[in-house]
């Protein structure tokens, strides 16, 4: 609520009224606000009448145009006796002026108008019921006024930067993915809309430490006017320090060789199997091969599966265990397997280009260029060993008997 006041002429104590047919918004607004309130009968002594409660209901300014305040009613004895004209005129007409009243040119613009408060809104967890730390997730910030409503103005200069934190005071801190050239998301009608990286930035909540237990963050933007989403919704998602482990593996170099590569997370005394990761993705393309040892030389095995884990694994059950093909006769030895989760291949010779493991809006995975939330530790990337012509197969030897 704040107050407006329309001044006349000492000795006017009739009642102004408010015409919101002509309250006009900034220049560039997306919609004018409404307007609401009236004022009470003006003071004779100084011909001023105050209203205290009037509202507006959008960003920015408003200014109320010619005959936006009103009397039409102050001179009805002298219309009824005709001694004024119908209308604003004030120029005399056969020695008579208008019966009506009110401001002769548009007002000034008042305001500046804030929104009352911003909702939060976290769409899905980034990995279906959880997301990990670092890792990119949707967002959606909707500045309101006090009904609820969207302020629609609330965009271009009339937006002001806006900073998030966690309201349940996690360890850990947010930014933005991929950084963007301002330092706060770009709001369009009232609304940043952070859901579609192609379009806009995404957030992401990176532990301080990768040894955190799992906790649930709740989402607090402010802007530089200190309006915030704490009197208003905030979104929440679940957050999971993670990384990704591939076992060395031993076997036949007549056999192919399956490869055990599974997702973790901190439990809060260790790393354990993160069985609700149905989302990570790992191709063959992003492991590095290189360091070969012994009678194995380059490319004479490769790797083939690969896909979307199942419950925090890659396994046969579901068609996508990653697997080494048998080299042959002779081509015992190993090779080193890196996952890439940095931007660049590098280091050793491989058989073909190892990509680095794609970002979630590019390729469904929850590992990206320089990610650390599925790396055993911060700068590493996960890696094992593959060693042929060490036998540890279960079967030994098979003979069909009649």
């Amino acid at each position: 609520a704040f107050s407006l006041t329309a001044t006349a002429v000492a000795g006017y104590d009739g009642t102004p009224t408010l015409d919101a047919s002509k309250v006009q918004a900034h220049v560039g607004a997306v919609q004018t606000g409404v307007l609401a309130g009236s004022f009470p009968a003006a003071n004779p002594g100084t011909g001023e009448a105050t209203g205290a409660a009037f509202q507006y209901g959008e960003v920015g300014y408003f200014r109320l145009d010619t005959n936006g305040v009103t009397d039409t009613g102050f001179t009805s004895v002298d219309a009824g006796s005709g001694d004024c004209t119908a209308g604003y005129s004030n120029s005399l007409v056969g020695g008579r002026y208008g019966c009506d009243f009110g401001n002769s040119a548009p007002t000034v613009y008042f305001g500046r108008f804030i929104p009352d408060r911003f909702d939060t809104e976290i769409p899905t967890p980034a990995c279906g019921a959880f997301t990990y730390s670092g890792q990119p997730f949707p967002a959606r910030i909707t500045a309101r006024n006090v009904a609820a409503l969207t302020t629609q103005n609330y965009a271009g200069p009339f937006a002001k930067n806006v900073t998030f934190t966690d309201a349940n005071g996690n360890p850990g801190s947010f930014s933005l993915v991929p950084p963007p050239p301002a330092p706060s998301p770009t709001f369009v009608a009232g609304i940043a809309d952070l859901t579609n990286l192609a379009l806009a930035p995404t957030l992401r909540f990176t532990f301080t430490d990768a040894l955190t237990a799992p906790a649930v963050i709740r989402l607090r933007a402010t802007d530089t006017d200190n309006v915030n989403s704490a009197t208003g919704s905030e979104g929440t998602t679940p957050v999971r320090s993670g990384r990704l482990k591939i076992q060395n593996a031993h076997g036949s170099e007549l056999r192919a060789l399956p490869l055990d590569v599974t997702t973790q997370f901190y439990n809060g005394t260790g790393f354990v199997t993160n069985s609700a990761d149905n989302c990570t993705t790992l191709a063959p393309g992003n492991i590095m091969m290189g360091n070969w040892q012994r009678n194995l030389t380059a490319c004479e095995t490769g790797l083939s599966g690969g896909g979307t884990l199942a419950g925090g694994r890659l396994q046969l059950p579901t068609g996508s265990q990653l697997r080494l093909g048998p080299p042959g006769a002779g081509n015992d030895g190993s090779v080193d397997l890196t996952v890439r989760l940095g931007a660049t291949a590098g280091g050793d010779a491989t058989c073909s280009d190892a990509l680095p493991v794609g970002p979630p809006y590019a390729a469904g995975s929850v590992t990206s260029s320089g990610a650390t939330w599925l790396q055993p530790s911060p700068g590493s990337d996960p890696a094992a060993r593959a060693t042929f012509g060490i036998y540890r197969d279960r079967l030994i030897y098979r003979r069909e008997v009649k």
